[in-house]
Order: C-alpha cells, then sequence, then structure tokens
C-alpha cells in the first residue's frame, strides 16, 4: 500500500494533489460484533485491552490534523 501511495505522489506531484499515508495502530471499537475465528463462529470478545486503544474519533481528528498540516506520514501508534 505504502508502495502505491508513494507513486501517486510522486506521480501527481505537479498537479498539487497531497498524498498521506495514515498508520493507525490498533483502534477501538465494535468490530468485533461482526468478528469471526478461523472456525467461522462469532468472536464475542476481544482479546486486546480497548481501554488502551485509541477511539476512532481520536484517530478521525489525527487523520484531518495531518490532512491541514499536509503531512506525508501520519503515524498513531498508542501502544508502540
Amino acid at each position: 500500500m505504502t508502495g502505491l501511495l508513494e507513486t501517486i505522489r510522486s506521480e501527481k506531484l505537479k498537479k498539487g494533489v497531497h498524498v498521506m499515508i495514515a498508520c493507525p495502530g490498533f483502534t477501538a471499537s465494535n468490530v468485533r460484533c461482526s468478528a469471526l475465528t478461523a472456525d467461522g463462529s462469532p468472536q464475542g470478545e476481544t482479546p486486546r485491552n480497548e481501554a488502551t486503544m485509541m477511539t476512532a474519533k481520536e484517530v478521525a481528528r489525527r487523520v484531518a490534523k495531518g490532512i491541514a498540516k499536509r503531512q506525508r506520514l501520519c503515524l498513531m501508534e498508542k501502544e508502540g
């Protein structure tokens, strides 16, 4: 994905197109409600501590800030 976005960035550089690579870490969400395990059964509980993860709202805020600053890369790993 990074290679594709870097290619788009270089091809559109003179046209003023901004390309930012956003890399969020684990994000607290309710995706586990529809997640399945390897055998196809519902996952149910998340195996991770969501209290230590960024919220979707925080990820969106950081992406919007990165876009406004025209950042090239937006890393958002709260856990390391």
